[in-house]
């Protein structure tokens, strides 16, 4: 087992206890919401659609996306991977009292996925794609996994804000953080001949409670406008898609 795979797992199996309340903020915020709600736009994830629709989440984590995706979208049948078995039993808590039956969360790896070529609609990594020694290896796997004409979602830490730049510096586990580049997201995208590929910063204002969430969004909006400022945006996306053959 490679040591950053060893590093991450250790950190990750450590944390998961105290995991969503670590930060100043708490991670079950307003911003996570418009993480995974920008996330199901880029799926074009449709509340009334009935059509059975396949999802990966690569690198669940406590499953705050996971319980979003399901309690919004009924026709999702949901599977998550994670590296850490007790990250994916806070989880799994979420739903220990609830309906949903159209969810499966597996320990693995995400450089090896262990899933047929072609096997889901959509797959969306958030916040994890950094956490592997090589990014590029990882996205081979999910080209794989995924159907033609399916989406590809990315939503990374953006190397170029402040508190990622340091925390890619100086945290070992965090260290693939600068390497979280839309030149290299375009470059991955490209290598792989996916269609379709969209990439933008992502900005949001910090979640503070003592202010109207209205206000926070229009603050945003204004911020996302202001090239400079987006530019040192938070969060990157991609979305993008796999090409059929027939296309190539």
């Amino acid at each position: 087992m490679p040591d950053i795979f060893s590093d991450q797992k250790k950190y990750y199996d450590e944390t998961a206890e105290q995991f969503e309340e670590r930060s100043f903020f708490g991670r079950a915020n307003r911003n996570h919401q418009k993480k995974i709600q920008k996330i199901c736009e880029l799926l074009n994830l449709q509340i009334n659609d009935r059509s059975e629709f396949y999802i990966l989440e690569i690198g669940v984590g406590t499953g705050l996306h996971a319980q979003y995706v399901l309690q919004h979208f009924p026709n999702v049948y949901f599977v998550g991977i994670d590296l850490s078995e007790k990250m994916l039993f806070q989880a799994q808590k979420k739903f220990l009292s609830d309906i949903f039956d159209k969810k499966n969360f597996l320990v693995g790896d995400g450089n090896l996925l262990p899933f047929r070529n072609n096997s889901f609609d959509a797959v969306y990594i958030s916040g994890s794609l950094h956490h592997f020694s090589d990014p590029f290896n990882c996205l081979k796997e999910v080209y794989r996994i995924v159907k033609p004409n399916g989406t590809i979602a990315l939503m990374e830490p953006n190397w170029l804000f402040p508190l990622n730049f340091f925390q890619g510096c100086f945290n070992p586990v965090e260290r693939n953080i600068l390497n979280m580049r839309k030149k290299f997201f375009l470059k991955w995208a490209s290598e792989l001949k996916l269609k379709s590929i969209y990439i933008e910063n992502f900005i949001y204002t910090p979640p503070l409670a003592f202010i109207d969430v209205k206000i926070l969004d229009r603050i945003d909006q204004i911020l996302g406008k202001i090239p400079i400022l987006s530019s040192f945006s938070i969060m990157i996306y991609l979305s993008a898609r796999k090409i059929n053959k027939k296309e190539e």
